[in-house]
């Protein structure tokens, strides 16, 4: 085996000297968790609008009273390409790195892009042979794009075939949806519609609260949840960020999210331990975070990572094939 053991494994990443790091301070400081606490402009690509008014003149004319909001790494991602945080991080990250001379200005849109680690790419690289200018002459990716899309009052089967009804009463093409079903053994906690509209890979699927046994990373009571319970069950308070769609705005529940994007840390929305335990993955997927963006794992997150309970927990809850699979990532 290439690792005696995953906790050993682990603690080559998390028993790193206090001295190696760079000192960004933890994540105990929050603001009011709130709807737009940020004034964050997001820059929607044309097939993105396009994509977003669809979905919202859906929801208007079918009478439902859904919020959608889209979750996870598109809204990371997205942010992290904004102009704010071209300003305010990359060319910090740059100069201290080395990386940038400081006496000339930086190509920030470039290195901001460098930086986002999902299959989102963003809207603008040349280089990419499967770019197209869209209709505001932006340059804009035709890679199929994943965006998971979480609803507050149903699930996502149901709106999807809410969805294909509006499209095929409109005259326009209806497409196939694929129902991933609940499978607590592969870490699919609830079903998930899965649809490809336009150019985008949408996976719809409800807000949701979990808890957990205390011998298994899988919960063991599942239901819809709030928005906050959502972002607080999620392993990071960077990847706990939202983009509502119908408001057209970046919410941060945890009140935590857009600090730590700004100041570059990894931290947990609840308290590291209670986050790790719940589910020992998220020790690695802690670690490929800050790796891939070069963000510091917070104090709190390092030490709770380091615990033996949780390293134990580690190797007695998450199979080696889940754990290559995070290193794949990294």
């Amino acid at each position: 085996a290439r690792f005696a053991s995953f906790a050993a494994f682990t603690s080559q990443f998390i028993s790193i000297p206090e001295d190696s790091l760079e000192t960004n301070g933890g994540s105990n400081g929050m603001r009011p968790p709130g709807r737009d606490a940020s004034n964050i402009e997001v820059d929607l690509t044309a097939e993105e609008k396009e994509l977003f008014d669809l979905l919202r003149t859906v929801t208007t004319e079918c009478g439902m009273k859904s919020t959608l909001r889209v979750a996870g790494g598109w809204v990371r991602d997205k942010i992290l390409a904004s102009k704010e945080f071209k300003q305010n991080r990359v060319s910090l990250d740059l100069l201290e790195t080395g990386v940038m001379d400081a006496s000339k200005p930086p190509d920030t849109e470039n290195e901001a892009m460098n930086r986002i680690t999902s299959k989102f790419k963003g809207e603008k690289v040349a280089s990419n042979q499967n770019a197209s200018k869209s209709p505001d002459n932006s340059l804009s990716v035709t890679v199929p794009v994943d965006i998971d899309i979480a609803l507050d009052d149903k699930l996502g089967r149901e709106f999807a075939d809410e969805l294909n009804q509006w499209l095929s009463d409109h005259g326009r093409e209806t497409h196939s949806v694929g129902v991933v079903l609940k499978n607590p053994e592969k870490s699919k906690h609830l079903e998930t519609a899965t649809m490809r509209v336009n150019n985008y890979w949408i996976d719809f699927v409800n807000l949701r609260a979990e808890e957990y046994t205390s011998d298994s990373r899988i919960p063991d009571l599942m239901r819809i949840g709030s928005p906050q319970e959502d972002s607080l069950r999620r392993d990071l308070t960077i990847n706990s960020l939202f983009y509502n769609i119908n408001e057209g705005i970046v919410e941060d529940m945890t009140g935590r999210g857009l600090d730590d994007l700004r100041r570059g840390i990894v931290a947990t929305p609840l308290p590291p331990l209670t986050t790790l335990l719940d589910d020992p993955l998220r020790v690695l997927r802690s670690v490929r975070f800050a790796a891939r963006l070069r963000f510091t794992m917070s104090d709190e997150l390092r030490t709770a990572a380091a615990d033996e309970r949780v390293k134990a927990a580690l190797e007695q809850k998450v199979s080696r094939e889940r754990v290559g699979s995070e290193v794949d990532l990294m």
